[in-house]
């Protein structure tokens, strides 16, 4: 579950906002940023969702572009947490590698981002259960995924339904599977 000063991130305040999501679909439950990239549209308005998957040096330029005011990367992590907890990570605590294999270190794209756009930079990690080969979300890392979808595209019933639904119970649907808002790397 996310707390209030995450979900304040998605209040709607129309900050331009990049939200760059990080991982590997093929390593469980790595998967979970792309999963929301592809699922989180269309974004409220002000938000831009960028999927940068395994890459996220190859997004430098697109977000530059945008000139956000905020970038909030959202990726897997592992801080020995509950899984499916969601924790605000300071940049000088994000490891120079992660879960995925990124060529280049999250924190000096980061750095890079902040000295070109000058927008606020915020690391979420989403603690992980399993990071084996595989193609699907365990339980607590896709509900938490889905809380983050429906924040970034403010359903508001999603978001009732998220709020009461028991930890342990899966979800019933699935998302749409459109993916025109959100800018995977190919």
């Amino acid at each position: 579950m996310l707390d209030e000063r995450i979900r304040g991130l998605f209040d709607g305040s129309c900050v331009p906002t990049a939200v760059i999501t990080v991982g590997n679909f093929f390593r469980s439950d790595d998967g979970v940023g792309p999963f929301i990239a592809r699922n989180g549209n269309p974004p409220q308005p002000g938000f831009f969702i960028i999927d940068a998957r395994e890459h996220p040096e190859a997004i430098i330029d697109h977000v530059i572009a945008i000139q956000p005011r905020r970038i909030i990367f959202i990726d897997a992590a592992d801080f020995s947490g509950t899984p499916g907890d969601c924790r605000w990570i300071a940049v000088d605590a994000v490891p120079q590698h992660t879960l995925t294999t990124h060529i280049f270190p999250l924190p000096a794209i980061a750095a890079i981002l902040n000295h070109d756009t000058n927008a606020e930079v915020i690391f979420l990690g989403i603690q992980v259960m399993d990071v084996r080969y595989g193609e699907s979300l365990s339980v607590p890392v896709e509900q938490t995924g889905m809380e983050f979808i429906a924040l970034l595209t403010q359903d508001r019933i999603a978001l009732k339904s998220i709020r009461h639904r028991s930890p342990t119970r899966p979800f019933a649907q699935s998302p749409s599977e459109s993916v025109d808002p959100v800018l995977p790397l190919r």
